[in-house]
């Protein structure tokens, strides 16, 4: 049976709490990556498609017969962490959603002047609400408090920036993230779920190399 991931590192003294009492640790500060050449070599040429029931140790165990391996999937992969870098379930994906993203965003009018600036932590004139951050190219406001709905012009206590809605308070995983190629605006939930659905599909390693693999690693983490 394989060694789990910790188990392939070296140790250090470490003092946890600056009072002068060492302990002997490991050192999970040791960062390896595979080499290109080799990591293109051993992988099989088709990609595995996986589900979100698959996290990192059942597909190793599916795979390589031991969920200890897990660390080999994971470094075939580019994962560091598995909890955001790994695909996600559609519960999961949601749960993420709303922690990442956990505010309330309005969209001003497309001819809102640029240099009427809203600043973070400022809140805005008459209404229960503060300034998260503000897109001058995007128009939009994400913000904590109330919902706010238009048409309704809003000003900002300190700036004194004044703007006019044109979309009406709504999650900030549903506000703009970006404009694309085409001109396209993508909101922060379509960018998350193509993010997410490219690592539906990830690279495992051909087992003939298990042996090679952990002893390369061996070699560079020590």
């Amino acid at each position: 049976m394989a060694k789990g991931f910790f188990e392939n590192f070296p140790t250090m003294v470490y003092d946890n709490d600056g009072k002068g009492q060492y302990k002997e640790v490991v050192d999970i500060f040791r960062r390896v990556s595979l080499r290109n050449n080799l990591k293109n070599y051993i992988q099989l040429p088709l990609l595995q498609n996986i589900d979100g029931t698959q996290k990192p140790e059942r597909l190793a165990n599916l795979v390589h017969g031991d969920p200890k391996r897990n660390w080999i999937v994971m470094m075939m992969n580019d994962v560091v962490n598995p909890y955001t870098d790994w695909f996600m379930g559609e519960e999961e994906f949601y749960k993420y959603m709303l922690e990442k993203y956990p505010n309330k965003f309005i969209q001003l009018v497309a001819g809102h002047v640029s240099t009427s600036i809203y600043l973070p932590g400022e809140t805005l004139l008459n209404l229960d609400a503060t300034v998260i951050k503000f897109d001058a190219t995007l128009k939009t406001i994400v913000y904590t408090g109330q919902d706010i709905s238009g048409p309704e012009s809003i000003e900002g206590n300190t700036s004194g920036a004044t703007g006019d809605i044109i979309v009406d308070s709504n999650s900030e995983f549903r506000a703009p993230h970006h404009i694309d190629v085409d001109g396209n605006v993508v909101d922060n939930w379509d960018y998350e779920f193509n993010l997410n659905e490219a690592k539906s599909q990830v690279s495992v390693l051909n087992n003939d190399y298990i042996d090679r693999i952990e002893d390369e690693f061996k070699k560079r983490i020590t």
